[in-house]
This record gives C-alpha cells, structure tokens and sequence, in this order.
C-alpha cells in the first residue's frame, strides 16, 4: 500500500525532485544515449553528477539514467559496478534496461529461472549439511558406544600412566 500525502506535499516532492535531476550535467556522451535511450522510452534521459552534495538514488562521479515519470517523481539509477563505483556508459546500459522491463516476458521467465535454481542451490546445501550432521552424530555415538580395537603396531595400555613399571 501507498502513502497518502496531501497533494501539496506530493507537488513540493516532485518539485523537488525535479530541481535535483536539473542539476545534473548532460554532456555529449549523455546527449548522446539520450537519444538512444528515447528510442526505448520516451521518459528516459542520461546524465552525470559531478556535484559532492548526492540526493537519494545519485552517485558522485557517475553516469544515470533518470527516468522522468508522468505525474510522479523521477526515478535514477546509478551506472555502477557490484562493487560501487562508476562505470562508463556502453552498449551494457542497453541490457541493463532489457533485464529490468517487467514487461517483457523473456525477462519474467529468466527471472523465474534464475530463483528456481537459486531455491534447488539452497535446499541442495541444506541437504548437505543435514547429512554432514548426521554422519558427525553417527560417529559420535560410534565412539562413545562402540569397542574399536587398534590396529597398528602401538602397544594398547587401559590406563594414562601406560604400562605397569613405567613412569610418566
């Protein structure tokens, strides 16, 4: 469910919005994949921030693609690698944007995919470790019930002290 804010609220938030996303600097390489990127969507623009002060969803020193939603605030998302630094833009953008449309279906089923193997992985390592637990209490109660002879050329003693005669 949504929050409900006053419709004042929501224009001085989407304004706000809108003045954060207008201090971004658009550069040839943005001009650019804008162009591109409004072949895809018309709400879509890339830009950069260079500024030290960040809003949310704005990284310093790195391309974003800002979407400019009918009626709602913008969206960003930071052009990063796993590690959180900036990336320059190329032909991945492109894929990045194919892999988060939740409309497409070939999007949807890779999704599916990709947790049903991630469920299998999980309830593979589960199994595992029930059946390492259980031979560990296996051979637990074995040591604790069991008689075990040796078979290795080292006299058995029953006691500590070794054998009668023979001091420590």
């Amino acid at each position: 469910m949504g929050l409900l804010l006053p419709d004042s609220v929501v224009r001085d938030l989407r304004a706000e919005r809108a003045r954060e996303i207008e201090q971004a600097y658009r550069s040839d390489v943005c001009q650019e994949f804008t162009r591109e990127l409004r072949k895809i969507d018309s709400y879509l623009e890339m830009c950069f921030w260079p500024h030290d002060h960040t809003p949310p969803g704005f990284v310093t020193g790195a391309y974003h693609i800002v979407r400019h939603n009918p009626g709602a605030p913008g969206s960003v998302e930071a052009l990063i690698d796993k590690d959180g630094k900036p990336r320059e833009p190329g032909s991945w953008v492109f894929d990045l944007i194919r892999s988060t449309d939740l409309w497409n279906p070939a999007v949807e089923r890779d999704r599916k995919r990709f947790m049903k193997r991630a469920l299998d992985a999980k309830e593979r390592a589960r199994k595992r470790e029930e059946e390492e637990h259980k031979e560990l209490l296996h051979d637990l109660a074995n040591a604790a019930w069991r008689t075990q002879v040796s078979m290795t050329d080292v006299p058995w003693t029953q006691n500590s002290s070794g054998r009668r005669g023979r001091s420590t």
